[in-house]
């Protein structure tokens, strides 16, 4: 697989884990459903009463979640130390090129290339650990207490019936509500004995609970990434969903509930760090999906670090500077002589503008007294806009200058001469598109302007965050692989404020892939991921893409932009030709062309494409291709 597949244990044991907690789609910003849906929307009596009873139940949920959460998190340790009890070290002996090997780049691996063969075995050895730490993630997700359990299938079963005006926010609920429920009925998987399984095949076969364990579980979540992947690409992108059917009753009742979901959070504390030491334990602590030590610095500041400032952003969050206890202790900047960690927080405040706010941040941050750190002013997702600067040691305060005339003045975190300064460091946070933040001016502690620094252009950066992606996503065509299972090829059109973009995407159950264009330079085809190359010239009369796979045997899916819709695309396999169908795009989607594909068994030897008159007007060899892509899927066969 390729890089897209880096992550897939902790993408699923991470979305079953938000399942499972009963923190729905609805209610993370980075999952919701996008406010523009409901542009133009009248909200009725309905959609009001929906809304104020799903929060309600909400409410009722997390009250629930929190009364238990001692016994919740005893639970847990406890599931976690039988595990680690019964089998310790069970996969110390686990393929090293699971993960880190495989992402190296050539520069920085003195192994020699993988052969194809050898990459299909290295995709296999990594996709059975990735399932096996997902089977870990369930069997920790269902710990919790019978009470908690019950808790999770109320709320789902109070969700699941609501309806609003808008079917966007209707389907989120229900699907929600019923992957909760879906979840709440499985059994706990017998991890310790799946995991010896693989140990005694040689690290080759996965047992047949752990294969079908993990196809229920794709079943499970694939209904809710498809809404997810499709009203994210809306005219708002990431907002709440909620928010333009809330009164003053309601937007209260969703402050009680982050009070809530606050104090759960602080009483479930530290049982990450009780996953991670069961990875250990069980020898996963530097294979695939295992999460790295520095992800702790995350939960707070490294220990022995000195707080050397702290106040409010502009857009209502709040932030902490710490300074590093010894010179080089950054990990992304080991050489540093003043390293410094800012701990930035999400606001308080549940107003509209402020919920869209991140959660927490850690930007780490080098200075010097002999080389001064550049003024940095960083756009960010949402409209949101860092402003980071060295000040003179002797400022004490920073007015940020407004291009509508106004100022905003911040404090500025002093590193003492004790501890190698002397030195100053500013960091505020602002929301744009307008006014925009010009210039700013560092002040002593009597007052007085010492300099002002003008900061780089950010109005187009600011403009363009602020404007939310749109876009619109329609699914073309769809069909069955080759005694394998079924796909479907979408279109996706994008506008921001400076470009529009189409692209087609197949995604393949249970598997999600996508397609890269690609041409017929080299380049080793991936088996299960894309094959990636230079972009298709605009002016070629097909953009051709191509993903491939081997699970559950090998098989190619060819697509692309037919730019001639009487044109003929042809595949070449076996001396014999094969057509390509064509489909129309809807025209929603504002693509010139049309869509041509057609699924294979195997990546063909090559590729044409002809005119009304029989004459070929592009040729793609992919005799190569082919050879690879059938090696990587024999290194890629269990047994």
């Amino acid at each position: 697989m390729g890089e897209a597949g880096d992550g897939t244990a902790r993408k699923r044991a991470g979305l079953a884990r938000v399942l499972w907690i009963g923190l729905t789609v609805l209610f993370l910003p980075a999952l919701a459903a996008p406010t523009g849906a409901f542009a133009g929307t009248g909200v009725t009596s309905q959609d009001r009463a929906a809304t104020r009873a799903l929060l309600e139940a909400r409410y009722t949920y997390e009250q629930s979640l929190l009364a238990t959460a001692p016994a919740s998190k005893a639970a847990a340790e406890g599931l976690a130390s039988s595990l680690g009890g019964e089998c310790p070290g069970v996969l110390a002996g686990a393929p090293d090129e699971t993960l880190g090997t495989l992402l190296e780049s050539p520069s920085h691996s003195e192994s020699p290339p993988k052969s194809p063969r050898q990459m299909g075995e290295s995709n296999r050895d990594r996709r059975q650990l990735s399932d096996l730490q997902s089977e870990l993630g369930l069997a920790l997700e269902q710990a919790p207490i019978e009470a908690d359990r019950q808790a999770t299938l109320a709320y789902a079963r109070a969700v699941g019936p609501l309806r609003w005006s808008n079917s966007y926010l209707t389907e989120l609920a229900r699907i929600g509500a019923a992957t909760l429920e879906r979840q709440l009925q499985s059994a706990p998987p017998d991890v310790c004995a799946d995991m010896k399984a693989w140990v005694a095949s040689g690290y080759q076969t996965l047992s047949t609970v752990t294969k079908a364990l993990i196809r229920e579980q794709e079943t499970v979540d694939r209904p809710l990434l498809r809404v997810l992947r499709e009203r994210i690409a809306g005219p708002a992108g990431l907002a709440d969903p909620l928010l333009p059917y809330e009164g003053s009753r309601e937007k209260a009742l969703a402050r009680e509930i982050d009070v809530l979901e606050n104090d759960l959070k602080s009483a479930r504390k530290g049982l990450a760090t009780v996953e991670r030491g069961l990875e250990r334990t069980l020898g996963l602590d530097t294979r695939a999906g295992a999460l790295p030590e520095s992800e702790e610095a995350e939960e707070g500041p490294t220990k022995g670090a000195v707080e050397i400032g702290h106040g409010a952003t502009a857009v209502g969050g709040k932030y902490t500077i710490w300074l590093e206890p010894k010179p080089g202790s950054s990990p992304q900047a080991p050489g540093c002589r003043l390293s410094m960690e800012v701990f930035e927080s999400e606001a308080e405040s549940n107003s509209p503008e402020n919920r869209e706010i991140d959660g927490t941040r850690v930007n780490e941050v080098c200075l010097s007294r002999s080389h001064p750190r550049a003024l940095r002013a960083q756009c960010r997702d949402r409209g949101l806009l860092t402003i980071e600067a060295q000040t003179l040691p002797s400022a004490r305060s920073v007015r940020l200058n407004l291009s509508d005339g106004r100022q905003i003045a911040s404090r500025v975190a002093i590193v003492p001469a004790k501890l190698g300064g002397p030195a100053g460091f500013y960091y505020q946070v602002v929301r744009g598109p307008s006014p925009i933040p010009v210039s700013l001016t560092e002040v002593d502690v009597h007052g007085k302007a010492l300099r002002t620094v003008k900061l780089p252009r950010t109005a187009e950066c600011v403009k363009q965050s602020r404007e939310r992606l749109r876009g619109v996503i329609r699914t073309i065509a769809s069909g069955s692989l080759p005694q394998g299972p079924s796909f479907s090829i979408s279109g996706e059109r994008s506008t921001s404020i400076s470009a529009t973009r189409f692209e087609l995407r197949v995604e393949v159950a249970p598997e999600e892939e996508g397609g890269d264009l690609i041409s017929g330079a080299g380049g080793i085809a991936l088996i299960g991921s894309s094959v990636g190359g230079s972009p298709t010239p605009k002016s070629s009369p097909f953009a051709l893409q191509m993903t491939t796979g081997c699970q559950p045997h090998e098989y190619t899916i060819l697509f692309g932009l037919l730019r001639a819709p009487a044109d003929t695309v042809l595949a070449r396999s076996s001396g014999s030709l094969q057509s390509f169908q064509r489909v129309r795009i809807p025209a929603g989607l504002h693509a010139h062309g049309v869509l041509a594909y057609i699924p294979l068994a195997a990546v063909p030897s090559e590729v044409l494409v002809r005119n009304p008159t029989g004459k070929t007007v592009l040729t793609e060899n992919l005799a190569h291709r082919a050879r690879e892509a059938k090696e990587t899927c024999e290194g890629e066969a269990e047994g």
